[in-house]
């Protein structure tokens, strides 16, 4: 009769009792938390440096390689070839690599004068329908000319200047 009460109606037949669902729960949690931990090792100790030597040698040379834009010249040039006087209130800006950028600044700045009388003698010359140009081609190929001519090449032989970019270059008339 003594089987028969509800103070054994939670045991099992094989003798395990209830402690059974539990032990299983923490058997899978252990294996979960070891295969957790194996995961997180496998990328820690498999995962590249996030900096080595090679890369920042590579990205020294890419930016090294990148263009810069350096300004020129922020002024007003006057041309009166067409019967009128007219004022151009321009800016002249190069493009160059940045592994250049400290050189040409320099040649810029020592030769600033000869670079303004220049490109002030360009616009003076220049014919009205290069000033019409929506692209200013005309005045862009004669300014690099000139800054070449000033600037000169680098050690490798490669030229200072990739591009000259006219992004201002404002017409007024100042003979009424």
């Amino acid at each position: 009769m003594a089987e028969n009460t509800d103070f054994n109606r939670g045991a099992d037949v094989g003798g395990k009792g209830t402690w059974a669902p539990l032990k299983t729960c923490m058997m899978l949690m252990g294996i979960f938390l070891v295969e957790a931990f194996a995961v997180t090792g496998l990328f820690v100790f498999l995962s590249p440096d996030s900096a080595s030597a090679s890369d920042k040698k590579a990205v020294a040379a890419a930016m090294a390689e990148k263009d810069v834009e350096i300004p020129v010249v922020k002024d007003k040039f006057a041309n009166s070839l067409s019967g009128r006087t007219y004022l151009y209130d321009t800016e002249v800006v190069i493009s160059s690599r940045n592994k250049h950028k400290e050189d040409v600044k320099k040649l810029l700045g020592e030769r600033e004068a000869h670079i303004r009388a220049d490109i002030a003698e360009i616009f003076r010359a220049a014919e009205p329908v290069h000033l019409h140009e929506t692209t200013l081609a005309t005045i862009r190929r004669q300014i690099q000319s000139r800054l070449s001519h000033h600037l000169g090449n680098s050690d490798e032989n490669e030229s200072y200047i990739l591009e000259v970019i006219i992004p201002k270059c404002t017409k007024y008339r100042v003979d009424i």
